[in-house]
């Protein structure tokens, strides 16, 4: 894996936890 693949894991990774952050807790928006 390069370092382009690890940082778009990491970017996939951070927005998809976000979005089921913002879908656990709607109250918070």
């Amino acid at each position: 894996m390069t370092l382009d693949h690890v940082l778009a894991a990491l970017v996939a990774t951070g927005l998809f936890v976000y979005l089921v952050w913002a879908l656990l807790r709607p109250e918070r928006f």
